[in-house]
């Protein structure tokens, strides 16, 4: 396996600079100036000495794609180095990430704690996967330290935490809840696809493994699924353990699919925020809408931490509409200009509904513990002209 230490001599570059050039791999390939997409399943040797020497030390050569591909590792290079980790692994999806790095750190008779606030596949592998095998898992009440350190007991092993959150985009206070996780002597993950290693750095304020969708903003354009998983090198290879043999790598064309996109994040992250911020501010004016939940704006309960442990504020807004179900679907199918699709983190604008999409498999007491009501609409604000995308907000706000 070729692993991908940060590395890089040139720790002062802004990431604007490192998701364009990043990592060793740049122009070595016959002088590219892109990496080259390695379409080989499997690498060949001089001899058979060649191979025994492999086995005994498996960096400098590769032997099969689902093990290290170039075009993979170079991008693993890049996610690394924009997370100031020590090395990343990227997946065939955030799921696939997210699923053999918690069983990478934990077995039967473990148990792992978490907030209510998560992704509804996250949820699902933890209600409904983990205990077959023998694995707890205790949904703290809260998001916040004084909810989740009750929970904490001698079998506990893992503390896994979304930030922002799936659907409200609350931000949780990372660095406290990162501390009570060393405090205690368990690992820490969080999966921060909301934020992208531009906003927020996670591994950098104490989060031993940081996970994002590749799918939603890292890719950014709506055409490709994956997933990466950022940490120090010990904990990277026990997960690449689990990629190894549960068979999650992402293929080359993938790979080159979030390289593409990682040259365009810092840029796109700009006009998300700013787009978001216009959105949120003319949602505000709505008597239609009871809730509003975008940390960027004053008001907003997490906008003080949001300020200290990010860049930017995103572009993820939700709302609560007056009328419940039926008044969000007159809504997200008035849009003219946002497109009513799940998931996030593209170009183009998406909206929503999260009882339908993210969090269908949810009862309603899950629901309850999330926060999360029939009439809630999620928006992903892409890059478009802001004054289109208000427009079209406010003539859908019309129709309900």
């Amino acid at each position: 396996m070729v692993f991908c230490a940060i590395g890089c001599s040139e720790m002062d570059k802004h990431d604007d600079t490192r998701t364009v050039q990043s990592g060793p791999n740049a122009h070595k390939y016959e002088g590219a100036v892109t990496v080259p997409i390695f379409t080989t399943s499997t690498f060949a040797f001089e001899s058979s000495d060649a191979v025994e020497a492999y086995n005994r030390d498996p960096s400098g050569h590769y032997l099969y794609t689902r093990y290290a591909n170039p075009t993979i590792v170079a991008v693993e290079q890049t996610v690394a180095d924009l997370e100031r980790a020590e090395a990343s692994l990227l997946f065939a999806s955030g799921m696939a990430a997210i699923t053999s790095s918690v069983l990478a750190i934990v077995r039967n008779g473990d148990k792992i704690v978490t907030t209510p606030s998560l992704y509804g596949g996250t949820r699902k592998f933890f209600r409904d996967i983990l205990p077959r095998y023998g694995i707890e898992v205790a949904f703290a009440p809260g998001n916040a330290v004084d909810d989740v350190r009750p929970l904490i007991d001698s079998r506990t092993k893992l503390l896994y935490l979304e930030s922002p959150a799936n659907p409200h985009a609350e931000v949780l206070d990372v660095k406290a809840l990162a501390a009570t996780a060393k405090e205690r002597g368990i690992v820490s993950a969080i999966d921060a696809t909301f934020a992208t290693p531009i906003l927020m750095k996670p591994y950098v304020i104490g989060i031993d493994l940081v996970i994002h969708s590749c799918t939603k903003y890292l890719g950014g354009h709506a055409d490709l699924i994956g997933g990466v998983v950022s940490s120090n090198l010990k904990t990277i290879k026990k997960v690449e353990e689990y990629r190894r043999t549960l068979g999650g790598v992402i293929d080359p064309e993938g790979a080159s699919r979030v390289g593409r996109g990682l040259k365009t994040l810092a840029v796109r992250m700009d006009r998300h925020c700013a787009n978001g911020m216009q959105v949120a501010q003319a949602l505000q004016k709505s008597e239609k809408v009871t809730e509003l939940f975008y940390p960027g704006l004053p008001d907003s309960p997490w906008h003080t931490l949001a300020k200290e442990q990010m860049t930017g504020f995103g572009g993820m807004i939700c709302l609560t509409l007056r009328g419940g179900l039926p008044s969000a679907k007159r809504f997200v199918d008035a849009l003219r200009l946002i497109i009513n699709a799940p998931s996030l983190g593209g170009v183009e604008s998406l909206a929503s509904i999260p009882v339908l999409t993210s969090h269908v498999n949810m009862s309603p007491e899950e629901l309850r513990l999330s926060r999360v009501n029939e009439g809630m609409v999620r928006l992903s604000i892409g890059i478009e002209s802001a004054t289109d995308l208000i427009a079209d907000v406010l003539q859908a706000l019309a129709a309900v």
